[in-house]
């Protein structure tokens, strides 16, 4: 692909989930909406087979907009990483909602699948600079003593 060639590639779904595929340069971005299950992880993981069959340097997979995630699910994103590895390409999961977070923390896969793997006490994503920065500037125990 051209590098400034932006192409929606696919946009379709299965039953109770939708996601489109938006392809820029050496990346290609993949947004999911819906509730990813047993019913939908199918052919979710078909599609994003097909996104990396194309060996892009990096697939983002966007999860704002999904409700919903159960252990299929998590089987899905941890295939379609492995995949990625397989092929020399870097998989980065972004944006899980809270729910969606804290499914991904209570099978301890956050840090397998999202960008950086840390969050605020919120559950929002921290970018890695931005926490260690904060860490660092908090005082410490004996700083008070």
């Amino acid at each position: 692909m051209a590098a400034d060639e932006n192409a929606e590639l696919d946009a379709s779904g299965a039953e109770g989930l939708r996601w489109s595929v938006r392809a820029a340069a050496d990346e290609i971005d993949v947004a999911i909406a819906g509730e990813i299950d047993i019913a939908s992880a199918g052919p979710l993981t078909g599609a994003l087979t097909q996104v990396l069959q194309r060996k892009p340097v990096v697939v983002t997979i966007d999860l704002a907009a999904v409700s919903f995630l159960d252990s299929s699910g998590i089987r899905c994103l941890l295939d379609a990483s492995k995949r990625a590895e397989s092929v020399g390409s870097h998989l980065v999961v972004r944006n899980p909602t809270p729910m969606v977070l804290r499914v991904m923390e209570m099978c301890a896969v956050d840090h397998l699948l999202l960008a950086n793997g840390r969050t605020d006490g919120d559950g929002a994503r921290v970018d890695a600079h931005v926490a260690d920065a904060q860490i660092e500037s908090e005082p410490r125990a004996s700083d008070d003593a």
